[in-house]
């Protein structure tokens, strides 16, 4: 004669539970780096828009300075209708990419005049 006895337990639906939580752990953690590299890239472009706006800035300089020296009005005219272009699109790309500021909320209860009443 054979008896055979089985056990059951909760425990494989314990570890299952743990599997899926380390699954959803794992999937947030590629999601963060895909915004990180994101972020990252943000950053590089950002970086490399300031560099041209600063070589931009330094030719302006050189040509404006170098016109002056030669007395050229109409190197001079040129040179400040070139300004007024970059310093017109820079001014609308600054606007473009910055966000609105938001409104703080109003309050609807009036404020209290009284002082507060002693304490005993």
């Amino acid at each position: 004669m054979r008896v055979d006895v089985y056990v059951h337990t909760d425990s494989d639906a314990k570890l299952d539970k743990l599997i899926q939580m380390v699954t959803v752990l794992t999937e947030k953690e590629v999601q963060i780096m895909a915004n990180l590299d994101d972020i990252e890239a943000a950053v590089a472009a950002e970086a490399t828009v300031e560099q041209g706006v600063i070589t931009l800035l330094n030719q302006l300089s050189a040509d404006l300075t170098a016109a002056i020296a030669g007395g050229d009005p109409a190197k001079l005219t040129a040179i400040l209708t070139n300004i007024q272009a970059n310093t017109a699109a820079l001014s609308a790309a600054v606007v473009a990419n910055t966000p609105a500021t938001p409104t703080p909320p109003t309050t609807t209860e009036p404020p209290t005049t009284e002082p507060p009443a002693p304490t005993p």
